[in-house]
């Protein structure tokens, strides 16, 4: 009996040392975890403990099972104040990231804009209680509708002052063919001097004033070309 009782002695003390070890294991890797990949593994780790204390093939002294389980429950808890640091953490972080998209969103909408993707991009798959990414993600959706209405109303006061450049530019457009038409109408009266002239010396002055007037009118053209030009570039970018 002495013998048999001091076998299961030794046999219960070296699975408690077996388990023990374990959860030393289980203990680095939840002490350790930065992530919630992290914090899974250990949890993992503690089930196979866990399962193992289950066991009823290889049955322990109370003693020994007791301090197996108290050494169990213990790192369960750095667990949970693990999961708790890491949470805190990323709120921290990514809570002043949110605020800063928001800062940004007044002056700079579009490198607002970018910080707020950025952030989502960052958050997805970190460990923070829901009411944490409720919260930050309330500040990354306010700096990104500030940031979207004021390059919204960029864009529109951008139209806008497009349309007026279009309608002076058309406006001059009338002008100058205007002016072409006058001139025209002016080579028409030189036309008759130049026909009643006395003199072929007067009929050549009159000829110079012709030509003048020409090369007026092509300088006009070209300029009413080159407003064409721009107004069709407004056109391209109008809506």
């Amino acid at each position: 009996m002495i013998n048999m009782g001091n076998d299961r002695s030794i046999a219960s003390a070296q699975r408690r040392d077996f388990l023990l070890s374990e959860l030393n294991d289980a203990y680095y890797q939840a002490h350790g975890a930065e992530s919630g990949q992290d914090l899974r593994r250990a949890n993992e780790m503690l089930q196979a403990v866990l399962e193992k204390l289950k066991d009823k093939t290889h049955p322990m002294l109370h003693e020994d099972h007791d301090a197996c389980w108290q050494k169990w429950v213990s790192i369960k808890e750095t667990i949970k104040y693990r999961r708790q640091f890491i949470c805190d953490f990323n709120y921290g972080k990514f809570k002043g990231e949110a605020y800063e998209a928001k800062g940004l969103a007044e002056e700079f909408p579009r490198e607002a804009k970018e910080k707020v993707k950025e952030t989502q991009r960052a958050m997805k798959g970190r460990t923070m209680d829901r009411w944490q990414f409720d919260e930050i993600n309330t500040v990354l959706e306010e700096a990104f509708q500030t940031a979207s209405g004021i390059l919204r109303r960029r864009y529109e006061a951008g139209q806008e002052k497009m349309r007026e450049a279009k309608s002076r530019k058309l406006g001059r457009i009338d002008h100058l063919r205007d002016i072409v038409s006058n001139i025209q109408r002016d080579i028409d009266n030189c036309r008759d001097k130049q026909r009643d002239a006395r003199s072929s010396e007067f009929a050549n002055t009159v000829q110079g004033w012709i030509d003048e007037k020409y090369d007026k009118i092509r300088d006009i053209e070209n300029t009413i070309r080159e407003l064409e030009d721009v107004v069709r570039d407004i056109d391209s970018k109008l809506d």
